[in-house]
Protein backbone atom coordinates (compact mmCIF):
# COMPACT_ATOMS: atom_id res chain seq x y z
CA UNK A 1 0.00 0.00 0.00
CA UNK A 2 1.62 3.39 -0.21
CA UNK A 3 2.56 5.91 2.09
CA UNK A 4 -0.09 8.36 3.61
CA UNK A 5 -0.04 11.94 4.76
CA UNK A 6 -0.23 10.86 8.18
CA UNK A 7 1.88 8.91 10.74
CA UNK A 8 3.25 5.54 9.39
CA UNK A 9 2.11 2.37 11.12
CA UNK A 10 3.35 -1.10 11.43
CA UNK A 11 0.00 -2.73 11.73
CA UNK A 12 0.29 -6.77 11.33
CA UNK A 13 -0.51 -7.82 7.73
CA UNK A 14 -0.72 -11.31 7.04
CA UNK A 15 -2.58 -13.41 3.70
CA UNK A 16 -5.74 -14.72 4.18
CA UNK A 17 -7.17 -17.15 0.73
CA UNK A 18 -5.01 -15.01 -1.03
CA UNK A 19 -6.01 -11.87 0.45
CA UNK A 20 -4.12 -9.34 2.47
CA UNK A 21 -5.73 -8.43 6.09
CA UNK A 22 -4.63 -6.00 8.63
CA UNK A 23 -5.07 -6.44 12.19
CA UNK A 24 -7.62 -3.59 13.51
CA UNK A 25 -7.40 -3.17 17.13
CA UNK A 26 -10.77 -1.40 17.59
CA UNK A 27 -12.02 -4.60 16.23
CA UNK A 28 -9.38 -6.95 17.54
CA UNK A 29 -9.44 -8.55 14.26
CA UNK A 30 -8.16 -9.09 10.91
CA UNK A 31 -9.92 -7.28 8.51
CA UNK A 32 -9.81 -6.95 4.58
CA UNK A 33 -6.81 -4.56 3.55
CA UNK A 34 -9.29 -2.50 0.89
CA UNK A 35 -7.47 1.25 0.13
CA UNK A 36 -10.18 2.68 2.10
CA UNK A 37 -9.18 0.32 5.18
CA UNK A 38 -5.48 1.35 4.97
CA UNK A 39 -6.67 5.26 5.20
CA UNK A 40 -8.94 4.25 8.50
CA UNK A 41 -5.91 2.24 10.13
CA UNK A 42 -3.63 5.68 9.65
CA UNK A 43 -6.42 6.86 11.30
CA UNK A 44 -6.86 4.85 14.20
CA UNK A 45 -3.19 4.46 15.24
CA UNK A 46 -3.36 8.80 14.82
CA UNK A 47 -6.18 9.26 16.93
CA UNK A 48 -5.09 6.71 19.46
CA UNK A 49 -1.20 7.26 20.06
CA UNK A 50 -0.76 11.29 18.80
CA UNK A 51 -4.38 12.68 19.77
CA UNK A 52 -5.10 10.18 22.98
CA UNK A 53 -8.07 8.63 22.41
CA UNK A 54 -8.79 5.51 23.66
CA UNK A 55 -9.15 2.47 21.53
CA UNK A 56 -11.97 1.43 23.29
CA UNK A 57 -13.61 4.71 22.76
CA UNK A 58 -13.98 3.91 19.09
CA UNK A 59 -16.55 2.52 16.71
CA UNK A 60 -15.65 0.99 13.06
CA UNK A 61 -18.47 1.05 10.51
CA UNK A 62 -20.73 1.91 13.53
CA UNK A 63 -24.55 1.14 12.07
CA UNK A 64 -27.36 3.36 11.96
CA UNK A 65 -30.35 4.31 10.27
CA UNK A 66 -30.73 7.57 8.29
CA UNK A 67 -34.33 8.07 6.31
CA UNK A 68 -34.97 4.23 6.78
CA UNK A 69 -31.96 2.95 5.40
CA UNK A 70 -28.76 1.19 7.05
CA UNK A 71 -26.01 3.30 7.09
CA UNK A 72 -22.49 2.99 8.85
CA UNK A 73 -20.10 5.25 9.68
CA UNK A 74 -16.00 4.55 8.79
CA UNK A 75 -15.15 5.31 12.62
CA UNK A 76 -17.06 7.09 15.42
CA UNK A 77 -14.55 8.10 18.55
CA UNK A 78 -16.82 8.46 21.46
CA UNK A 79 -16.31 10.49 25.07
CA UNK A 80 -16.21 9.02 28.60
CA UNK A 81 -19.88 9.59 28.92
CA UNK A 82 -20.22 7.50 25.46
CA UNK A 83 -21.97 10.58 23.40
CA UNK A 84 -20.45 11.00 19.48
CA UNK A 85 -17.19 13.11 19.85
CA UNK A 86 -15.81 13.09 16.39
CA UNK A 87 -16.65 11.21 12.60
CA UNK A 88 -14.58 9.97 10.77
CA UNK A 89 -15.19 9.42 6.89
CA UNK A 90 -12.92 7.94 5.10
CA UNK A 91 -12.23 7.36 1.37
CA UNK A 92 -9.49 5.26 -1.10
CA UNK A 93 -5.91 7.70 -1.96
CA UNK A 94 -7.39 7.56 -5.28
CA UNK A 95 -11.08 9.18 -4.13
CA UNK A 96 -11.02 12.66 -4.59
CA UNK A 97 -12.68 14.86 -1.40
CA UNK A 98 -15.47 16.07 -2.81
CA UNK A 99 -18.55 18.20 -1.88
CA UNK A 100 -20.49 15.15 -2.25
CA UNK A 101 -17.77 13.04 0.47
CA UNK A 102 -18.91 16.30 2.91
CA UNK A 103 -22.48 16.06 1.83
CA UNK A 104 -22.21 12.25 3.16
CA UNK A 105 -20.17 13.20 6.15
CA UNK A 106 -22.56 15.38 6.87
CA UNK A 107 -26.52 13.55 6.68
CA UNK A 108 -24.46 10.94 8.89
CA UNK A 109 -23.32 13.29 11.35
CA UNK A 110 -27.32 14.84 11.49
CA UNK A 111 -27.85 11.31 13.21
CA UNK A 112 -24.52 10.49 15.07
CA UNK A 113 -24.63 14.49 16.06
CA UNK A 114 -20.61 14.61 16.86
CA UNK A 115 -19.83 17.97 17.41
CA UNK A 116 -16.21 16.84 15.20
CA UNK A 117 -15.59 15.61 11.91
CA UNK A 118 -12.67 14.53 8.99
CA UNK A 119 -13.10 13.36 6.31
CA UNK A 120 -9.98 11.72 4.29
CA UNK A 121 -8.43 9.92 1.51
CA UNK A 122 -5.25 9.92 3.65
CA UNK A 123 -3.60 12.74 1.09
CA UNK A 124 -6.17 15.52 2.18
CA UNK A 125 -7.50 15.60 5.69
CA UNK A 126 -10.98 18.19 6.20
CA UNK A 127 -11.55 18.70 10.41
CA UNK A 128 -14.06 20.32 10.79
CA UNK A 129 -15.79 21.94 14.34
CA UNK A 130 -19.61 21.28 14.25
CA UNK A 131 -21.71 23.77 15.89
CA UNK A 132 -24.93 21.53 16.24
CA UNK A 133 -27.56 24.20 17.49
CA UNK A 134 -26.54 26.93 15.19
CA UNK A 135 -25.75 24.72 12.10
CA UNK A 136 -22.32 25.96 11.33
CA UNK A 137 -19.18 23.71 10.45
CA UNK A 138 -15.77 25.71 11.04
CA UNK A 139 -12.84 24.09 9.44
CA UNK A 140 -10.18 23.36 11.34
CA UNK A 141 -6.16 23.75 10.86
CA UNK A 142 -5.15 20.61 12.70
CA UNK A 143 -7.46 18.03 15.72
CA UNK A 144 -6.80 18.97 19.09
CA UNK A 145 -6.06 16.06 21.71
CA UNK A 146 -8.83 14.19 23.00
CA UNK A 147 -9.04 15.53 26.42
CA UNK A 148 -9.04 19.01 24.68
CA UNK A 149 -12.14 17.69 22.23
CA UNK A 150 -14.09 16.55 24.90
CA UNK A 151 -13.66 20.05 26.33
CA UNK A 152 -14.39 21.74 23.94
CA UNK A 153 -17.54 19.24 22.89
CA UNK A 154 -19.08 20.10 26.84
Amino acid sequence: MEPLALPAINAPVTERDGTPHIHDPVRRKYVRLTPEEWVRQHWIHFLSTTRGVPLGLMSVEQGFTWQGRSQRADLVAHTRGGDALLLLECKAPSVPLTQDVFDQTSRYNQVLGAPFWIASNGHMHYVCRVDLEAGQTTFLDELPPYDELCAKAA
